[in-house]
């Protein structure tokens, strides 16, 4: 109590162990200057509004990209609720909307992935290692441009590699990567593709289309029925006490919480609470015909 007094400056602390929603609620601030690191919900508020801006910032600057930026389109499990444990913003990461008070340490999460669609052009190479690294140069090209742009609240080491840029805004570490739909395409109409052009097919597939449209699903099933998204944090916090975080992903996951929520063939309500969710869940993975 006294550390969290003495670094986040708070007076008033409460923690509950009330139920099943307290293993990943404990604790909450109720003082109103409290850092949002006490409550969940608002973390992943403050992280999609920190997207929000940032996609405003990408979509309306000149950047010198030799094509326009069409959307930028969130993946990360911490922009649809669905984070066990939301990052807190970083005072190292950009002005960020946390406190000015800086303490000493490291926070270390995973950065929050998102990837860039640029607008149809047949200024795409025909090649696909030459897409590639037209990819690899429109990183570079954003990241030079954000820099230029001198906002204050871009901060922190930008760093580019072949498929991603890595970026501070806001407090938090953001993941770029571009998705080129002429890539896709080339490979569609291959008339004879070998074995690894059909891997790839598969995985630049999953990798930008099946997942935008997993992160759009589930963002509404979240937004529909509040308590799904705490569902989902319970049952991931449920997988990893045993030990089956390796064969329960989170996208499986947020599919089953969205099937309790969502299944037309079963006669009743959905669920209005979290317990009662997190027991449909739990019933479903004991009668769901796995074998099938």
């Amino acid at each position: 109590m006294y550390l969290l007094r003495r670094h986040y400056g708070s007076d008033v602390v409460l923690m509950s162990h009330r139920g099943i929603a307290s293993t990943i609620d404990v604790m909450r601030c109720t003082s109103p200057t409290s850092n949002p690191v006490f409550d969940p919900f608002a973390g992943h508020k403050n992280v999609m509004h920190a997207f929000e801006s940032l996609c405003s910032v990408l979509r309306e600057s000149s950047l010198g990209l030799p094509l326009e930026i069409e959307a930028v389109e969130p993946l990360a499990p911490v922009l649809r609720y669905s984070e066990l444990f939301p990052p807190m913003p970083h005072p190292f990461l950009g002005r960020s909307i946390s406190s000015s008070i800086k303490v000493a340490g490291a926070l270390v999460f995973d950065p929050i992935l998102c990837q860039v669609k640029l607008r149809s052009s047949s200024k795409w190479p025909s090649d696909l290692k030459a897409i590639s690294a037209a990819k690899a140069a429109m990183l570079l090209k954003l990241v030079e441009g954000i820099e230029k742009y001198g906002d204050q609240e871009f901060d922190g080491l930008f760093a580019v590699d072949t498929a991603h840029a890595y970026l501070g805004y806001r407090g938090y570490c953001f993941k770029l990567m571009i998705a080129s739909d002429a890539e896709i395409n080339l490979l569609r109409r291959l008339a004879r593709p070998s074995p690894s052009s059909l891997d790839l097919l598969r995985h630049l597939t999953q990798k930008h289309v099946i997942a935008s449209r997993h992160h759009s699903l589930i963002h509404a099933v979240h937004t529909l029925h509040p308590s799904a998204g705490s569902v989902v944090r319970v049952a991931r916090h449920w997988a990893d006490s045993h030990l089956l975080s390796g064969h329960l992903s989170t996208e499986l996951i947020e599919l089953l919480v969205a099937k309790v929520y969502c299944d037309s063939s079963v006669f009743v309500e959905p669920p209005g609470s979290v317990p009662a969710g997190f027991s449909r869940f739990l019933q479903l993975l004991e009668t769901f015909d796995w074998k099938r």
